[in-house]
């Protein structure tokens, strides 16, 4: 839209004469005018409509009709600003009111919209349902764009599923609908999308035609967002091609455009295929700093799919550079959430190809009313092939589910492995650097009494970190029963494991003298409180004053916590502080790494929270705090 017309509607919205009606569409107009410019702004607009159409008009009512167009509106930018949770229930809104208005048409769209919003979040048994029901409304009515929609939409669910040669039926399907109306948007997405299918599928020639179509059709219609999906799948095809440098180039120019249109989803992708891309290209700092990025976006939009997709890569990655602890956890988070997935139910993946099915019997059963002339036995050998690719896929699943359940089996074993093959030669390594010391002592340079003491706090180091990565796997596979827990006990086990450095750093530890009853496990819990003990006497101030207590909350549970009064932590680093994978400046990676990534598992397992309350500023230091379930009472 150019810029007279923004002026125009603008001009509009000031002008006293509007009506109530005219200006609940001017303020839709100029909320599509601007999604891609200023997207805050195309959502304060649609809100702004929808209050304008909840007040009663000269008949005493509302304007339904401009309220349900103005609810669709704002559930398609939300859903572009990855705000999934609210334009689910904002696209809802605009369903009823669409229902209630006996709007068939509109009523489709948003069915259409609502399963859109699904994909995003891999729901795709509900996404499957409400693109099915939009299908059959857009049949009823005759609505070809909102069917080609759908076909396309449906399509997209076989590529979720890997199932190539059957998403392209349906893209086909579309696309020839879309080509007989003259519909270039849905033409562009049935193309952009059966060019990711030909590439999946080896057929490079033709996903590039496909692609290249599409992005002309994209830029004509002017449509930034189709652009940067078309070129994600375009560099998804040179990359399988073998072409990484070509690869990069159509990645990054999506990521270009999803970040200046604001898709937060689109911008996670985009982040994540660069991310790769320079992994593949041997740029590892800039590889693993991008995937991070990506990851981090991926889970504040909430996309379980994206941040799965997000864990593999960057396991893969430090993979390459032999990380293995970093590694194993993003290996075991990948496998966490596809479990989660699979513990919602095995029968979500059976029920999307169920419901595929019926989608297969509904177009059959659509086809023969339009033409009456599907033989009977064509029915029945689909409705064969349909039970065949069932048996199949439940057979696929299993074996899906058992590999998964071996490759967790072997990172474990993995883990073990690596702890107990390390920790005997590192103690060998201490032994002999003290027995040096003690023989050289009163012969050898201060030099070389250096180099000794420096080998000997090494190995203190390294043995460190194969007991995280021991606790760390053991997390996993070790189930307890939270029980009262005797803190003063607790407190007095980790003074004493943590004396020498307490003396060393000339600390002062200040404690309750009683503490709060709480649900938890005795060893577990006192590995939270060295690690947060530890850190505040490393980043305290010269000397440390590390305060420790406790408090009961309103919900019932206990909030402990260690305060130091050191420089504390930047606001912007507070939300990354817990995640293995970001470092903080150098001086505080080692202390702030592993070991507050496996506090966080610590207390997460216990049903508790963990956090941080710092405002940045010299001298006015940092609270560490985990929460615990608190001891009923009798």
């Amino acid at each position: 839209m150019t810029t007279d017309r923004i002026a125009e509607l603008e001009a509009i919205l000031t002008s006293a004469e509007a009506s109530a009606p005219e200006r609940i569409e001017t303020l839709n107009a100029l909320a599509l005018a601007l999604r891609f410019q200023d997207l805050p702004r195309s959502i304060a607009l649609c809100e702004q409509a929808i209050e304008l159409a909840a007040q009663p008009g000269p008949d005493q009512k509302p304007n339904q009709a401009g309220r349900a167009q103005s609810l669709l509106n704002l559930g398609t930018f939300l859903t572009q600003d990855g705000q999934f949770e609210r334009a689910l229930n904002t696209l809802s809104k605009a369903q009823l009111g669409y229902e209630v208005l006996g709007h068939r048409e509109q009523s489709a769209r948003t069915l259409s919209a609502i399963g859109r919003v699904y994909i995003y979040l891999s729901d795709y048994a509900n996404a499957l349902e409400y693109h099915l029901r939009a299908l059959e409304i857009a049949q009823q009515v005759g609505a070809v764009e909102i069917e080609a929609i759908s076909l396309n939409n449906i399509g997209y669910m076989y590529i979720s599923t890997a199932e190539w040669g059957k998403a392209l039926v349906y893209l086909q399907q579309s696309l020839t609908l879309a080509e007989n109306s003259g519909d270039q948007r849905s033409q562009a997405d049935a193309l952009a999308n059966s060019c990711y299918c030909y590439a999946q599928e080896g057929d490079y020639g033709n996903a590039r035609q496909a692609g290249q179509r599409a992005l002309e059709l994209y830029e004509e219609i002017e449509s930034p967002q189709g652009r940067s999906e078309v070129l994600i799948n375009l560099g998804t095809t040179y990359h399988l091609e073998g072409d990484d440098l070509q690869a990069l180039e159509h990645y990054q120019r999506a990521l270009q455009i999803s970040q200046t249109i604001g898709d937060r989803l689109e911008n996670a992708r985009g982040l994540r295929r660069v991310g790769e891309a320079h992994v593949r290209l041997d740029h590892m700092d800039q590889g693993l700093e991008t995937l991070q990025q990506a990851l981090e976006l991926a889970q504040q939009v909430q996309s379980t799919q994206e941040e799965m997709d997000c864990h593999f890569a960057l396991a893969n990655a430090y993979r390459l550079i032999s990380n293995f602890a970093y590694a194993l956890m993003h290996y075991e988070q990948y496998h966490a959430l596809t479990a989660a997935i699979f513990n919602e139910g095995a029968d979500r993946r059976l029920k999307m190809i169920e419901v595929g099915y019926r989608s297969d019997t509904a177009l059959r059963q659509a086809e023969t009313f339009r033409l009456s002339n599907l033989a009977l036995q064509q029915e029945i050998t689909e409705r064969l092939q349909a039970e065949k690719a069932l048996k199949d896929a439940n057979e696929q699943l299993e074996q899906e589910i058992a590999e998964r359940e071996r490759l967790i089996s072997d990172l474990n074993a993995f883990a073990y492995m690596v702890a107990h093959d390390l920790k005997n030669p590192i103690n060998a390594v201490m032994g002999y650097a003290s027995l040096l010391n003690m023989r050289l002592r009163s012969t050898a340079d201060i030099q070389v009494l250096n180099y000794l003491e420096i080998i000997g706090q090494t190995g203190v180091r390294m043995n460190r970190i194969i007991e995280e990565l021991l606790l760390l796997a053991s997390l996993r596979q070790q189930s307890v029963e939270p029980t009262p827990v005797d803190m003063a006990a607790v407190m007095s086990e980790v003074e004493s494991r943590l004396a020498l450095m307490l003396e060393q750093y000339k600390a002062c530890l200040i404690k309750p003298e009683q503490w709060p009853a709480a649900l938890g496990y005795a060893p577990w819990i006192e590995e939270v409180w060295a690690n947060y003990i530890t850190n505040a006497l490393k980043y305290g101030g010269t000397p440390p004053e590390v305060r420790l207590g406790a408090w009961q909350m309103n919900n019932g549970f206990v909030r402990f916590w260690v305060q130091d009064n050191g420089d504390g932590i930047r606001t912007e680093e507070q939300p990354r502080l817990f995640n293995a994978f970001t470092r903080l400046e150098q001086a505080r990676a080692r202390g702030h790494g592993l070991g507050l990534s496996i506090v966080k598992r610590i207390v997460e397992r216990l049903n508790g929270e963990v956090g941080i309350a710092s405002p940045g500023l010299p001298g006015q230091g940092s609270t560490f705090f985990f929460t615990l379930p608190g001891v009923p009472e009798a």
